[in-house]
C-alpha cells in the first residue's frame, strides 16, 4: 500500500471504530446467568410408530417397494 492509501484507510478505520463504539451492546449468550437460560426439552424416547411401511412409503416422490429411491450421491446408478 502507498502512504497515502495507509493514510486514507487509517482515517477511514478510526470512524469505523468509532462509530461502533457509540453502538449498543446487546447482551451475548456469555452474559446470561444460568438461572434466566433455561432449556425446556422433551425427554428423549423411542416410540413405535402406527403407520405400515406402504402408508410411509406413499408419501415418498420415488420408492422401488420397499425403500425411498434418491438420487446417487457418490457415482452409481442415476
Amino acid at each position: 500500500m502507498t502512504p497515502e492509501e495507509v493514510e486514507k484507510f487509517t482515517g477511514q478505520l478510526v470512524e469505523i471504530l468509532e462509530y461502533v463504539d457509540k453502538l449498543p451492546n446487546p447482551p451475548s449468550t456469555f452474559d446470561l446467568q444460568p438461572s434466566t437460560a433455561r432449556s425446556e426439552l422433551r425427554e428423549d424416547c423411542a416410540v413405535s410408530s402406527k403407520a405400515s411401511t406402504q402408508e410411509l412409503l406413499s408419501n415418498a416422490p420415488q420408492t422401488d417397494g420397499t425403500s425411498i429411491k434418491v438420487p446417487a450421491v457418490f457415482g452409481g446408478e442415476k
